[in-house]
């Protein structure tokens, strides 16, 4: 089977159709310690951990004897589905993989510094520093946005001064898109 993401609280708690602190109450206190990663600021869940633990939580009947094999053959196949879910969001657009908008972020930004370097040629010293601060403005932005939670983001539009004001954004627009 092929590797699930690691995502965020947030996330997680989507996946399996919860509010963030019933995820905590729920859903956390089951997860194995290698199922999450990183510190409060920066948690990860294993995608197929967090849906297994959701599985094993909406069957109450598991405490009834069941034959082995329907019981894993019932939890593949809900694996598998989730798995299909996720997959389908990912090619209608509407999940980003942290990682693949953390490297788009990247190349984006390196660009703006040549132009930045083009600018500090063509008109001196000041226009092309001033580039490079808006640069690191918005960098730092972008690192405090991903670092916080989700209701704890700011909201920002295009042209933003490193994430202090702006108009409201679409929900989970890290992850979301459309």
């Amino acid at each position: 089977m092929d590797e699930w993401p690691w995502v965020t609280k947030a996330q997680a708690a989507e996946l399996v159709g919860l509010k963030r602190a019933r995820f905590d109450e729920a859903i956390k206190p089951k997860l194995k310690r290698g199922a999450i990663k990183g510190n409060t600021r920066s948690m990860r869940f294993d995608a197929r951990a967090v849906v297994l633990a959701w599985f094993a939580q909406q069957s109450p009947r598991e405490a009834e004897p069941k034959p082995a094999e329907d019981t894993e053959l019932d939890r593949g196949r809900a694996i598998d589905n989730e798995h299909k879910n996720l997959r389908l969001m990912k090619e209608l657009g509407k999940l980003v993989a942290i990682d693949d908008l953390q490297q788009g972020l990247a190349i984006f930004s390196g660009s703006l510094h040549e132009a930045g370097a083009i600018l500090n040629k063509k008109y001196g010293p000041d226009a092309g520093e001033i580039l490079n601060e808006q640069i690191q403005a918005g960098e730092r932005g972008i690192a405090n946005y991903f670092d916080r939670a989700e209701d704890e983001r700011p909201a920002v539009a295009a042209g933003h001064d490193g994430g202090k004001q702006g108009k409201a954004a679409p929900d989970n627009a890290a992850v979301r898109r459309g």
